[in-house]
């Protein structure tokens, strides 16, 4: 059987406990795939406006543990469903592939690396400076807050890349070739992140960019686990490693900004790589798995 290069095959079913019910499961695009989508976007956006209030009058607006309870509490929903679809759909039918530990750990990398870049892009053209703040770094809170935010990230992050780098990416996977898919999906994460209270345009612009950088890598790694990996740290990072190695510029617009230069530059290089890895990627549907036909005695069949 020949499989598609990305990882929308096989295709993402209602079903898939066992090989004989894969066979028959109807994939979920078309009414069902969208309204499903927008309801779980809805949702996440809903419990988050809810939450914010709910935790403040429970901790008090001065706690360190507002925003990580916030977030948890907003993605867990999205979380849960998650877990269960994937758990449902034995990995593959969320993007879950093979060989998941190592490109978390890539991700994770690629993540740090991509939050340097930004801070260097500030030091170098926006009159920011590396410095070490030792005061925030030896504060009683800032481990026990730092390491709980990092898990609390993380699902955050994997809620999102599941939204849109798995289940809106697999609704457009049968008629749109793997730019188009990129595209789309950055634009509504971007959207997403405009409607729920940063109605800035530099920060659409950033979101964007970072979206079109965390297709890219979910798209063309086969993988979900790559861009799982990266997208928890970076939003963790973008607060801890910046408040104790960066003095930011004052214009809080600025880094919003050298978000989207540094995303840029990170794009160019993976397209680089692409083209010389994988040339004509770009034109390649993401299509979803035939159906199985027996194979002659004298065809091999590819995997």
């Amino acid at each position: 059987m020949t499989r598609s290069t990305f990882f929308f095959d096989p295709p993402f079913t209602t079903s898939g406990v066992t090989a004989s019910l894969a066979k028959t499961a109807k994939p979920v695009y078309g009414v069902l795939g969208f309204v499903i989508f927008i309801t779980l976007t809805l949702v996440t956006i809903g419990v988050g406006l809810v939450a914010q209030p709910l935790v403040v009058s429970l901790l008090g607006a001065e706690s360190p543990w507002v925003t990580s309870l916030t977030v948890f509490v907003t993605f867990l929903p999205l979380w849960v469903f998650f877990l269960i679809f994937t758990i449902r759909n034995r990995r593959h039918g969320s993007g879950l592939t093979s060989r998941g530990v190592g490109r978390f750990l890539l991700g994770v990398v690629v993540g740090i690396a991509l939050v340097w870049m930004i801070m260097l892009t500030l030091v170098l053209f926006f009159g920011g400076r590396f410095t070490f703040n030792a005061q925030a770094f030896a504060a009683p809170a800032f481990w026990p807050v730092a390491v709980v935010s990092l898990l609390v990230f993380y699902v955050q992050g994997s809620g999102e890349e599941f939204m849109f780098r798995s289940m809106m990416a697999r609704f457009l996977a049968r008629r749109f070739s793997a730019v188009t898919i990129v595209i789309v999906t950055a634009a509504a994460f971007s959207a997403v992140h405009f409607s729920n209270g940063m109605k800035q345009p530099l920060v659409f612009l950033y979101t964007f960019v970072i979206g079109l950088l965390l297709g890219l890598l979910a798209v063309t790694s086969n993988s979900l686990w790559l861009v799982l990996g990266l997208h928890g740290v970076y939003n963790w990072a973008t607060g801890y490693l910046t408040s104790i190695f960066l003095q930011a510029p004052a214009d809080p617009a600025i880094a919003p900004l050298a978000t989207s230069v540094a995303g840029g530059v990170a794009i160019v290089v993976v397209v680089i790589v692409l083209q010389v890895t994988k040339p004509g990627w770009h034109r390649e549907k993401a299509a979803v798995a035939p159906e199985r036909t027996p194979a002659r005695a004298d065809e091999p069949v590819v995997a």
